[in-house]
C-alpha cells in the first residue's frame, strides 16, 4: 500500500471503501460485519499484544497522501489462517505527525501493552482488519487469570447465535472465542444462518 508497502486493494474495492468513507462528514458509516462473516473472509485471526507504533505519509488506493500510523503486534497465538512472523505491522489510517492530525471514525487505536485478537484483512487498505473496529476484539485478564473477550468499545463478548457476537455483561473466555473461530471458518457462508 503506497509507501507501506504493507497491503494492496483492488481499484473497486478501493473506490467502494472510499465512498463509504466520503458518505457523512459527521463519522464514518461501515456496513456491518457479523462475526461469522468476519472469521471466514480474515486471511489470519490471532492474539496479540501491541508493542509500538509509527507515523508517516502512505497513498490512498485513490493516490491520496494521507497519515498513517503503523501498530506493531508480538503474535501470542495464531488461532486460524497463517501468520509468518511473530511480529506484525498493521498500518491504519490516521495519526499525527508534523503538526497536523487526521482522525477517521471508525478506525483502531492501540497503546502498548494492549491485548487483542484482530481479524486481518490486508485487503483492506485503509485499516488491514476485517470492518475496521469491528475486526478487533480486546482481551482482558479477570482476577482468577484466565483471559476473556471485550468488544473493541469494552463492551463483553457474552457469546454468539447465528453467526454474530453477542454483548452482554460476562466476557467469554478467549478459548471459547478461538473455538467460535474454528467453528466459523469451517462452516460454508449461510450456514447456520449466516447470510452474506
Amino acid at each position: 500500500m503506497g509507501r507501506h508497502g504493507l497491503l494492496t486493494l483492488s481499484a473497486v474495492a478501493a473506490g467502494a471503501v472510499a465512498a463509504t468513507i466520503a458518505a457523512t462528514a459527521r463519522g464514518t458509516v461501515l456496513p456491518e460485519v457479523p462475526f461469522a462473516d468476519g472469521a471466514r473472509r480474515a486471511s489470519a485471526v490471532v492474539a496479540a499484544r501491541a508493542i509500538g507504533s509509527t507515523t508517516g505519509w502512505g497513498a490512498t488506493p485513490a493516490g491520496r497522501t494521507r497519515i498513517y500510523t503503523t501498530f506493531r503486534f508480538e503474535v501470542e497465538s495464531v488461532l486460524a489462517g497463517a501468520a509468518t512472523s511473530r511480529t506484525l505491522a498493521v498500518p491504519v489510517i490516521g495519526g499525527e505527525m508534523d503538526g497536523r492530525r487526521l482522525v477517521v471514525p471508525g478506525t483502531p487505536e492501540f497503546r502498548p501493552g494492549d491485548r487483542c485478537v484482530l481479524l486481518l484483512d490486508p485487503a483492506d487498505a485503509f485499516t488491514g482488519l476485517v470492518g475496521w473496529t469491528q475486526g478487533v476484539f480486546r482481551i482482558v485478564r479477570d482476577p482468577a487469570g484466565a483471559d476473556r473477550v471485550l468488544f473493541h468499545d469494552g463492551a463483553a463478548v457474552a457469546g454468539f447465535r447465528d453467526g454474530k457476537a453477542l454483548r452482554g455483561t460476562r466476557p467469554i473466555p478467549l478459548a471459547e472465542f478461538a473455538a467460535e473461530v474454528v467453528r466459523a471458518r469451517a462452516e460454508s457462508p449461510g450456514a447456520g444462518g449466516d447470510r452474506r
